[in-house]
C-alpha cells in the first residue's frame, strides 16, 4: 500500500517556563556489568548513571550558550548574504531541513495550577548549516512527510489566521509546497492541505471560504501540474493508475469510485472502497453491502464478506486486510498480496503484532462482558492465548517495539515486561507506570515515585525518578531524580526524549526536554525548553530550544546551526 508515512514538525502546544543554566555528566566510561536477575526489583548498579535534581545544564560540552542578539542580518552561515525570509528553490542545497529560529511561551493558570503554552517560527537550512530560508513570524509550522517510493516533501503552513467562527482555531494563508531536496516551492494562496502522496504524484486540496473541498490539484514528484480533481468530498492515494474518491450526495446517499488522473470513473460507482496495494488488489463495498476483493481491472478475487479492513500493524509493521465471514462470522486474515496468513473464530475489530519470531498476534477488548478495559491477545496460528509463561498475563499497555511487551495492573503497582515468546524480560514493583519501548525493543522507560495533589501544596509521597531500563543488560542504565514529574516523549534506537514538569503544574506546564543517548549512557541535552526530533532522508536531526538560543543538531550530536533569541 502506498501510505504515508507523515511525521509532524509542528508548533509545540506545551512547553517549559523557564531555562535555567547546569552542568555536564560524562558516564561514557566502561565499566564491567555487575549481574542482575531478571525478576529483580529496579536495581542501581556501579553502570547506572543516577541524577539527583541536577543542576539544570544545557548538556553539550563546549556548547554552553551564549546570550547574544537574535538578528536577521547576523545569523552566521548562509546561503545568500541577504536576509531571506521567503523561500527560493536551488537545485544546490542537496537537501533541506528546518530549524526553529524562534520560541515563545505564555502561561495561562487555573486557580493554583498553571500551565504554559508555546510555538514556534521555523526556517530551512542545509546539512551542513548554511541558511536557506531565515525563520520569521510568517513560518508557523512545518509537516515532514515520506512516501513509501522514498518521496520526502515538506507542507509549510505560513501567516496563520485566526477563523472568525471559531477564536481558538486557526488556518494558514498561504501553504508552501517544497521538496526535501528544495529543488521548486509551489505556494498556495487560497487555504490548502497536501493530503496525499505517492506512485508519483503529490495531492493538494483547496478549500473554499465555507470551509469545504472545492477543488484537488495533482503535481508531479518535479513540481509539474498534471491535472485539477472535483466532484468528490475525499480522495486516496495514487496507486496502480487509479485514485479511491469518494462523496455524499444531496441526499445524503454515500458513494466512491476509483478515477484516473483526469478525473475519469474507471471503476465504480460502489458503497465503499479501499486504495489499491502496489500489488494491485483493493477491497470494495457493493450495492448489497456485501464486501469483497478486486484487482486493479475490477475483476471479483473473492467470496463476499460482511467487511473488510485493512489492519495497520504495530508501528506500521506488517499490514494486514481483515475480512469478516458471512458464514461462520469469523475473520480472514490475509497480507496485502492476499495470501491467507490464517482465519481466527473472532468477527470483532481486531488489531495486530509482528514480533522477530516470527508469529502474528491479534488483540481485541471483549465487549460482550462489558469489560472494557481488557486486551485479550491470540495467536492468529493456533488461535491460542498469548501470554507470559511465567505469569500468565497478556499485554495491556501500548509498546512502540514489535518485540517488548508489558503488562501493567494499576492497583499493585507492578509491571510485568516479557518478549514474543513469551519470556519474561522484567518484573518491576512500586512503579507509577510504565511509559514505552525503544523502536528496536533494547531500552523502555517507567516512572516511579508519586505526589499527593490533594494538599494544599503538592507533597511528594515517594522520590519521584524516571528510570531507562536496558533490557540486555537487565538493570537501569540511567535514573533522574528530580522534584517534579517525568514523562516519557518519544524514542528512535538511540535516543530517549523525556520531558519533566513542574509538581504544581498538574501536568500542564514543564520544567524542561532531556534527551537520553543510549550509545554513550550520557544526558546530551538536560533543562531544553524544547526538543524536536526526526529522520529526514535518513538521517536523524534535533531541534534544541533553550532560553535564549535554538540549536540543530545531527544524529551524532554535530553542531549544524544555532540562533539567538530576539
Amino acid at each position: 500500500m502506498k501510505r504515508i508515512v507523515a511525521i509532524l514538525l509542528l508548533m509545540l502546544m506545551l512547553s517549559a517556563c523557564a531555562y535555567i543554566p547546569g552542568t555536564v555528566v560524562d558516564t561514557t566510561k566502561e565499566t564491567e556489568h555487575s549481574s542482575t536477575e531478571v525478576t529483580a526489583k529496579q536495581t542501581v548498579t556501579e553502570e547506572t548513571t543516577v541524577l539527583k535534581n541536577p543542576e539544570n545544564v544545557f548538556m553539550i560540552p563546549g556548547e554552553l550558550p551564549n546570550i547574544g542578539e537574535f538578528s536577521g542580518n547576523n545569523r552566521g552561515n548562509r546561503f545568500y548574504e541577504e536576509y531571506t525570509p521567503d523561500f527560493i528553490p536551488s537545485k544546490d542545497y542537496g537537501k533541506i531541513i528546518p530549524f526553529v529560529g524562534s520560541y515563545k511561551v505564555y502561561e495561562t493558570k487555573d486557580d493554583d495550577f498553571k500551565t504554559t503554552h508555546g510555538y514556534a517560527t521555523y526556517g530551512f537550512c542545509t546539512p551542513d548549516g548554511k541558511i536557506v530560508m531565515d525563520a520569521s513570524s510568517k513560518t508557523y509550522g512545518v509537516f515532514y512527510r515520506e512516501t513509501d517510493d522514498g518521496f520526502g516533501y515538506y507542507s509549510v503552513s505560513r501567516e496563520m489566521k485566526q477563523r472568525d467562527d471559531a477564536p481558538d482555531e486557526y488556518y494558514p494563508d498561504e501553504t508552501l509546497l517544497i521538496p526535501a531536496s528544495g529543488e521548486w516551492c509551489l505556494s498556495f494562496e487560497q487555504r490548502a492541505w497536501v493530503n496525499e502522496a505517492g506512485g508519483g504524484v503529490i495531492l493538494v486540496s483547496l478549500y473554499s471560504d465555507g470551509y469545504t473541498n472545492e477543488r484537488v490539484e495533482v503535481y508531479d514528484y518535479s513540481g509539474n501540474k498534471i491535472s485539477e480533481l472535483s466532484g468528490y468530498d475525499s480522495y486516496g492515494i495514487y496507486s496502480n493508475g487509479l485514485i479511491g474518491a469518494s462523496k455524499w450526495d444531496n441526499k445524503g446517499e454515500f458513494s466512491a469510485a476509483f478515477i484516473n488522473l483526469e478525473g475519469e470513473t474507471v471503476l465504480g460507482p460502489y458503497r465503499g472502497i479501499s486504495n489499491f496495494t502496489e500489488s494491485g488488489f483493493a477491497y470494495i463495498k457493493d450495492d448489497n453491502n456485501d464486501y469483497y476483493f478486486i484487482d486493479k481491472s475490477g475483476k471479483r478475487l473473492s467470496r463476499a464478506y460482511e467487511n473488510i479492513q485493512l489492519n495497520y500493524g504495530d508501528n506500521g509493521k506488517g499490514d494486514v486486510f481483515a475480512a469478516t465471514c458471512k458464514d461462520d462470522g469469523g475473520t480472514d486474515v490475509f497480507d496485502l498480496d492476499l495470501n491467507l496468513l490464517g482465519h481466527t473464530d473472532q468477527d470483532r475489530y481486531l488489531s495486530f503484532s509482528f514480533p522477530k519470531n516470527g508469529e502474528i498476534f491479534y488483540y481485541y477488548y471483549d465487549y460482550d462482558s462489558g469489560d472494557y478495559n481488557t486486551q485479550i491477545w491470540k495467536r492468529l496460528s493456533d488461535g491460542s492465548d498469548f501470554v507470559s509463561k511465567e505469569f500468565l498475563v497478556s499485554p495491556n499497555h501500548y509498546s512502540s517495539s514489535n518485540d517488548v511487551f508489558i503488562n501493567y495492573d494499576n492497583d499493585t503497582k507492578k509491571a510485568i515486561i516479557f518478549d514474543g515468546d513469551g519470556e519474561t524480560i522484567a518484573v518491576l514493583d512500586n512503579i507509577e507506570s510504565v511509559s514505552n519501548a525503544s523502536a528496536d525493543g533494547r531500552y523502555f522507560v517507567y516512572m516511579t515515585g508519586a505526589y499527593d495533589y490533594n494538599a494544599q501544596i503538592p507533597v511528594a509521597l515517594t522520590p519521584i525518578q524516571f528510570h531507562v531500563y536496558d533490557t540486555l543488560k537487565k538493570t537501569d542504565v540511567f535514573v533522574l531524580e528530580k522534584d517534579g514529574y517525568a514523562d516519557f516523549v518519544g524514542t528512535n534506537n538511540r535516543y530517549i526524549c523525556f520531558s519533566v514538569y513542574d509538581k504544581f503544574s498538574m501536568f500542564g506546564g514543564l520544567d524542561g526536554y532531556y534527551l537520553y543517548d543510549t550509545n554513550t549512557n550520557q544526558i546530551v541535552f538536560s533543562d531544553a525548553n524544547y526538543i524536536e526530533y526526526e529522520e529526514i532522508g535518513g538521517e536523524w536531526y534535533f531541534n534544541v530550544c533553550t532560553g535564549n538560543s535554538y540549536s540543530v543538531y545531527d544524529g551524532e550530536m554535530n553542531l549544524i546551526i544555532k540562533t539567538y533569541k530576539e
